[in-house]
């Protein structure tokens, strides 16, 4: 089986570039929800950590959406743990606004909490993906979103007096999911993720 994209492809031309733009960073924090995405994210910071300069951390933030959430915290704290990485959860508290989309309420209280963790300069490293910013862009269309909305996310932008970077944007989910499998990577799967109620998850089924 020919290996789709090497680990020394994906962590040099991502890892490296962004860092060496951003010198004065002291921190990275990894967004981990426990899925493939950052799990991938996570295991390639992990074999890059001895070359990073900044002090790395990963954060979850449980949204109480989910029956399995707390495990999931479970999950990344262990991943974290074994990779010896500092590790952080973060909960919402708040119960969610009536007449409002579940995905973008979520979207809003993450980060939102991720915000007050980082100090200026620090990176936020998100798991996105190229099949993200195709699915990204159509739903802006069919929301009738202008030349703002239909932008293509940037790999990195400004972010809570930082810098949220998404290292992977380049990279799509089939080969993610090809290096997970190669490197014996485990995660959780989101049940929820089958549910077309979800604006995101009708568009990639239909």
């Amino acid at each position: 089986m020919t290996k789709s994209m090497s680990t020394e492809l994906i962590a040099y031309y991502n890892f490296d570039t962004i860092l060496n733009a951003f010198p004065h960073a002291k921190n990275i924090w990894i967004a981990c929800s426990g899925g493939m995405d950052s799990s991938v994210l996570l295991h390639l910071v992990y074999l890059n950590k001895n070359k990073i300069k900044q002090k790395i951390n990963v954060v979850y933030v449980n949204h109480g959406l989910q029956e399995k959430s707390i495990e999931w915290g479970k999950f990344c704290k262990k991943k974290s743990e074994k990779y010896g990485l500092d590790f952080r959860q973060l909960d919402i508290k708040e119960n969610t606004p009536d007449g409002v989309s579940i995905e973008a309420w979520a979207r809003e209280q993450r980060y939102a909490l991720i915000a007050e963790l980082m100090e200026e300069d620090d990176f936020l490293f998100t798991g996105h993906h190229q099949d993200d910013q195709v699915e990204t862009f159509f739903l802006q269309a069919l929301r009738g979103g202008g030349p703002k909305g239909l932008a293509s996310m940037p790999v990195y932008k400004g972010f809570a007096g930082g810098i949220h970077a998404r290292p992977l944007l380049e990279v799509n989910r089939s080969q993610l999911l090809s290096y997970a499998n190669e490197n014996n990577l485990s995660w959780c799967e989101d049940t929820s993720n089958a549910n077309e109620k979800y604006d995101r998850n009708y568009l990639r089924k239909n």
